[in-house]
Protein backbone atom coordinates (compact mmCIF):
# COMPACT_ATOMS: atom_id res chain seq x y z
CA UNK A 1 0.00 0.00 0.00
CA UNK A 2 1.22 2.82 -1.16
CA UNK A 3 0.68 6.20 0.75
CA UNK A 4 -1.64 8.55 -1.51
CA UNK A 5 0.54 11.66 -1.96
CA UNK A 6 3.76 10.00 -2.38
CA UNK A 7 6.39 10.35 -5.18
CA UNK A 8 5.61 6.54 -6.05
CA UNK A 9 1.99 6.38 -6.11
CA UNK A 10 1.83 9.89 -7.93
CA UNK A 11 4.24 8.62 -10.71
CA UNK A 12 2.98 5.07 -11.07
CA UNK A 13 -0.73 4.90 -9.78
CA UNK A 14 -1.81 7.90 -11.94
CA UNK A 15 -4.19 6.93 -14.26
CA UNK A 16 -3.06 9.59 -16.80
CA UNK A 17 0.58 10.08 -17.90
CA UNK A 18 1.37 13.52 -18.87
CA UNK A 19 4.38 12.44 -20.64
CA UNK A 20 3.14 12.05 -24.70
CA UNK A 21 5.34 9.36 -25.60
CA UNK A 22 3.58 9.48 -29.46
CA UNK A 23 4.55 13.30 -29.41
CA UNK A 24 8.18 12.05 -28.57
CA UNK A 25 8.82 9.66 -31.13
CA UNK A 26 7.55 12.25 -33.65
CA UNK A 27 9.83 12.40 -36.44
CA UNK A 28 12.21 15.38 -35.42
CA UNK A 29 11.66 14.96 -32.04
CA UNK A 30 14.51 15.19 -29.35
CA UNK A 31 13.73 14.23 -25.97
CA UNK A 32 15.85 14.09 -22.92
CA UNK A 33 15.23 12.42 -19.50
CA UNK A 34 17.34 13.32 -16.67
CA UNK A 35 16.69 11.48 -13.47
CA UNK A 36 18.01 12.79 -10.71
CA UNK A 37 20.52 11.18 -7.95
CA UNK A 38 18.90 12.32 -5.54
CA UNK A 39 15.95 9.82 -5.50
CA UNK A 40 16.36 6.24 -4.19
CA UNK A 41 18.34 4.16 -6.12
CA UNK A 42 15.75 1.49 -6.72
CA UNK A 43 13.69 4.26 -7.54
CA UNK A 44 15.44 5.38 -10.70
CA UNK A 45 15.86 1.99 -11.51
CA UNK A 46 12.28 1.54 -11.83
CA UNK A 47 11.68 5.09 -13.45
CA UNK A 48 14.17 4.22 -16.32
CA UNK A 49 13.12 0.74 -17.06
CA UNK A 50 9.35 2.32 -17.26
CA UNK A 51 10.74 5.22 -19.69
CA UNK A 52 12.24 2.23 -21.65
CA UNK A 53 9.06 0.04 -21.79
CA UNK A 54 7.35 3.02 -23.25
CA UNK A 55 9.39 4.06 -25.51
CA UNK A 56 9.38 0.01 -26.66
CA UNK A 57 5.44 -0.11 -27.19
CA UNK A 58 4.98 3.01 -28.63
CA UNK A 59 7.52 2.32 -31.06
CA UNK A 60 5.76 -0.76 -31.47
CA UNK A 61 1.98 0.55 -31.44
CA UNK A 62 3.84 3.09 -33.80
CA UNK A 63 5.47 0.78 -36.73
CA UNK A 64 1.68 -1.40 -36.48
CA UNK A 65 -0.64 1.72 -36.87
CA UNK A 66 2.28 2.91 -40.37
CA UNK A 67 1.63 -1.30 -41.58
CA UNK A 68 -1.44 -0.74 -41.47
CA UNK A 69 -1.47 2.48 -43.74
CA UNK A 70 0.31 0.77 -46.07
CA UNK A 71 4.16 2.31 -45.21
CA UNK A 72 6.49 -0.17 -45.54
CA UNK A 73 9.44 -1.10 -42.42
CA UNK A 74 11.98 1.33 -44.54
CA UNK A 75 9.93 4.16 -44.81
CA UNK A 76 9.92 4.02 -40.90
CA UNK A 77 11.80 6.81 -38.92
CA UNK A 78 14.56 5.18 -37.24
CA UNK A 79 14.26 6.26 -33.26
CA UNK A 80 16.75 6.43 -30.98
CA UNK A 81 17.11 5.61 -27.42
CA UNK A 82 20.37 6.70 -25.53
CA UNK A 83 20.85 4.35 -22.28
CA UNK A 84 23.92 6.20 -20.35
CA UNK A 85 24.50 3.77 -17.23
CA UNK A 86 22.57 1.10 -18.83
CA UNK A 87 23.61 -1.79 -16.20
CA UNK A 88 20.99 0.01 -13.90
CA UNK A 89 18.10 -1.40 -16.16
CA UNK A 90 20.12 -4.66 -17.55
CA UNK A 91 18.30 -6.91 -14.94
CA UNK A 92 15.28 -6.34 -17.02
CA UNK A 93 14.28 -9.12 -18.62
CA UNK A 94 12.17 -7.12 -21.25
CA UNK A 95 15.29 -5.93 -22.24
CA UNK A 96 16.45 -9.40 -24.45
CA UNK A 97 13.37 -9.03 -26.35
CA UNK A 98 13.38 -5.36 -26.83
CA UNK A 99 17.16 -6.52 -28.10
CA UNK A 100 16.11 -9.27 -29.97
CA UNK A 101 12.77 -7.12 -31.90
CA UNK A 102 13.13 -3.61 -31.79
CA UNK A 103 15.00 -2.94 -35.13
CA UNK A 104 12.41 -4.12 -36.96
CA UNK A 105 10.10 -1.72 -35.67
CA UNK A 106 12.53 1.52 -36.06
CA UNK A 107 14.00 1.66 -32.10
CA UNK A 108 17.54 1.76 -32.18
CA UNK A 109 19.23 1.10 -28.90
CA UNK A 110 22.40 3.25 -27.68
CA UNK A 111 23.17 1.66 -24.49
CA UNK A 112 26.74 3.44 -22.74
CA UNK A 113 28.17 1.71 -19.23
CA UNK A 114 31.63 1.27 -17.73
CA UNK A 115 32.50 -2.52 -18.18
CA UNK A 116 30.71 -5.10 -19.61
CA UNK A 117 31.08 -7.34 -16.03
CA UNK A 118 27.55 -4.86 -15.14
CA UNK A 119 26.01 -6.77 -17.70
CA UNK A 120 24.74 -10.48 -16.82
CA UNK A 121 25.87 -12.76 -19.29
CA UNK A 122 23.00 -13.76 -21.17
CA UNK A 123 22.35 -10.22 -22.19
CA UNK A 124 25.34 -9.33 -23.51
CA UNK A 125 24.82 -12.13 -25.28
CA UNK A 126 21.85 -10.52 -27.36
CA UNK A 127 23.79 -7.49 -27.41
CA UNK A 128 26.75 -8.86 -29.29
CA UNK A 129 24.47 -11.33 -31.21
CA UNK A 130 21.52 -8.78 -32.25
CA UNK A 131 22.84 -5.16 -31.89
CA UNK A 132 26.27 -5.07 -33.40
CA UNK A 133 27.68 -3.23 -30.46
CA UNK A 134 30.68 -0.28 -31.48
CA UNK A 135 32.58 -0.74 -28.32
CA UNK A 136 35.02 1.48 -27.28
CA UNK A 137 36.72 0.11 -24.94
CA UNK A 138 39.34 2.55 -22.63
CA UNK A 139 39.51 1.72 -19.01
CA UNK A 140 39.04 -1.89 -18.31
CA UNK A 141 41.28 -4.64 -20.15
CA UNK A 142 39.69 -7.41 -19.26
CA UNK A 143 36.27 -6.00 -21.17
CA UNK A 144 38.49 -4.78 -24.23
CA UNK A 145 39.93 -8.75 -24.63
CA UNK A 146 36.29 -10.45 -23.93
CA UNK A 147 34.91 -7.82 -26.76
CA UNK A 148 37.96 -8.26 -29.04
CA UNK A 149 37.03 -12.31 -28.06
CA UNK A 150 33.04 -11.14 -29.31
CA UNK A 151 34.36 -9.60 -32.53
CA UNK A 152 36.57 -12.12 -33.81
CA UNK A 153 34.07 -15.09 -33.64
CA UNK A 154 31.42 -13.19 -34.82
CA UNK A 155 32.97 -12.52 -38.25
CA UNK A 156 34.03 -16.42 -38.61
CA UNK A 157 37.39 -16.31 -36.85
CA UNK A 158 38.67 -18.06 -33.81
CA UNK A 159 39.09 -15.92 -30.94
Amino acid sequence: VLPPQSITSRTFCARMSKLDFGEMTTPGRLTIFRITKSLPYDFRRLISASIVMRFYFEVEKRATRLERAGEPPSGRTPIILAIDEFQNISDLKLLDTILSESRKYGLYLWIVNQNIQQIRPELFSSVSGNVGPAPNPVRYPDSSFELGSNVIRSNGAEG
